[in-house]
């Protein structure tokens, strides 16, 4: 019952980034010493605005009485935006849920977690400039694919289309903030009218378009905005034709992911070979950053060699 508690908060305050992480545990292990019922206030420093005791050397030593030597965050999971609102109720949740006998097993199941993290296997991107951008990219997203095919009912490529275009979008655009989204409330999943908003445009992201966001599409353009809808290459024929049924298939923009992004590369370089490494490295480590804020699973990252 307790792990079912606690697997239940894990979900909804999506703690399972190195940051996040580190928290939990730096908490867990500071309720040992201070006991019942657990105060605010005892966990936070006298400056106030910091997690008491939250730093690289204090998890690393939690880390090391379970045998990892592993370094979970070379940070530490320093004090950062939101990481009070998780401590405030993470102290909730165990004032709640947690007996101080629980405690040590509240700790295991944390280490077991981070063991996850740990072991994760981010999807490789290489640059070869013999080849190009748009093969890169290719190879990328047949990552994903074959994992998402080993395991039923995951949607790894769904979620690397979305934060892939969010993360080029960003990148572009520096100047226009953009909300990104976990990939199970995107556009194609919910009633949300769009994946990303950008002045007069709505852009759609899915791996194979459904007749449900066509009808969003056509929603859209009943509100006034140009509907721009981004997918697979299987994908583009079939939006291709359910636009054509729907009467409106010269409203709306069709691109296939892997020219749309690959394009953007070589705008964005210049297209200049040399400049194409420092350019998908930045869309790179926004993609991995999206991830990080809005994903549970960090196996979604991608490493860039």
């Amino acid at each position: 019952m307790l792990f079912d508690s606690l697997g239940e908060f894990a979900s909804t305050e999506k703690v399972s980034s190195k940051g996040k992480l580190c928290l939990v545990l730096v908490v867990t292990r500071n309720a040992k010493a201070i006991g019942f019922p657990l105060a605010e206030s005892d966990f936070i420093t006298d400056k106030e605005g910091q997690v008491k005791g939250l730093g690289r050397s204090a998890v690393q030593a939690i880390l090391g009485d379970y045998g990892i030597t592993k370094v979970l965050a070379e940070e530490g999971g320093r004090t950062s935006r939101g990481s009070m609102g998780l401590m405030k109720a993470y102290l909730a949740f165990l004032n709640a849920n947690v007996k101080p006998f629980d405690l040590d097993s509240v700790e295991a199941c944390w280490i077991e977690r981070v063991k996850v993290y740990l072991s994760a296997k981010p999807f490789r991107f290489n640059v070869d400039n013999s080849k190009t951008i748009s093969n890169a990219i290719s190879f990328l997203i047949e990552q994903a694919e074959q994992r998402q095919s080993g395991n039923p009912g995951t949607t790894y490529v769904g979620a690397m289309y979305q934060h892939l275009v969010g993360a080029k979008l960003s990148v572009a655009m520096p100047g226009i903030e953009l909300d990104h989204h976990g990939y199970s409330v995107s556009d194609d999943s919910s009633a949300r009218n769009g994946d990303f908003h950008i002045n007069d445009a709505v852009m759609h992201v899915t791996t194979f378009p459904q007749e449900a966001l066509i009808r969003k599409c056509q929603r859209n353009i009943e509100d006034s905005k140009k509907p721009i809808l981004v997918t697979s290459i299987r994908g583009f024929p079939v939006a291709d034709s359910l636009l054509v049924n729907m009467g409106i298939r010269d409203r709306v923009d069709i691109f296939e992911i892997t020219q749309f992004l690959s394009i953007n590369v070589n705008e964005l370089s210049h297209f200049k070979s040399d400049n194409n490494r420092n350019t998908i490295s930045s869309i790179l480590f926004t993609y991995n950053d999206i991830v990080e804020q809005v994903e549970t699973d960090p196996s979604l990252k991608i490493d860039f060699q």
